[in-house]
């Protein structure tokens, strides 16, 4: 119950902060007529409307939390990769959560774990990563599979070849699956994942 209000009191305070930061946007980018005809009578916020995935970690512990679809993938000391946080079975085909859902701050989803378990990567992907690699809920594997080869891109390569390697990558991934908008974010203990995988 401690926990859950500590939670709630941070996810209240990001959307507060968000809310805020739309205004002051608006009053220095006002909307256009045609954005106005497009937003119709739906409240300012709805033209902000976003996902939002975050993952922090310490020595002692890590914590992770999403509103919305996407996915977000840790790998552990074994070389699993396992969701971490919980789905919202209300995210489904075009459909999503987002700040500008109603009832938002209790939309949010988190997990944590105080017993300094850390994962040894965690890569955080858009749907339409993860929509170009099939429903995740049949075939997880795809999904994992990729990762783990991004996650051995970075070991082997480093982060500047990963990133050039992504930005040619992603646009080709977009055209041949879901035709989306891509973006991928995440970490790689590069000393750990190095020796929990062949790399032959």
């Amino acid at each position: 119950h401690e926990q859950n209000a500590v939670f709630h009191a941070l996810f209240k305070t990001i959307y507060d902060r968000w809310e805020y930061a739309i205004g002051e946007d608006v009053k220095a980018n006002p909307l256009t007529e045609q954005e106005k005809e497009c937003l119709g009578d739906k409240g300012i916020v709805e033209a902000y409307g976003t996902t939002l995935m975050v993952y922090a970690q310490t020595r002692r512990y890590w914590l992770a939390f999403q509103i919305g679809d996407g996915r977000m993938l840790a790998c552990d000391a074994e070389g699993d990769w396992k969701q971490i946080v919980p789905w919202d079975d209300d995210c489904f085909l075009n459909h999503t959560t987002s700040l500008c859902s109603p009832n938002s701050v209790s939309r949010f989803r988190y997990a944590f774990d105080g017993t300094a378990s850390n994962p040894v990567s965690v890569f955080c992907c858009s749907d339409g990563v993860e929509d170009s690699y099939g429903d995740y809920d049949v075939a997880p594997e795809h999904l994992r599979n990729y990762f783990d080869s991004l996650a051995k891109v970075f070991v082997k390569e480093g982060k500047e070849v990963t990133l050039e390697r992504l930005k040619v990558f992603l646009p080709k991934l977009s055209q041949a699956g879901s035709k989306d908008d891509m973006s991928i974010a995440g970490f790689v203990d590069t000393k750990v994942f190095g020796n929990i995988r062949s790399y032959e």
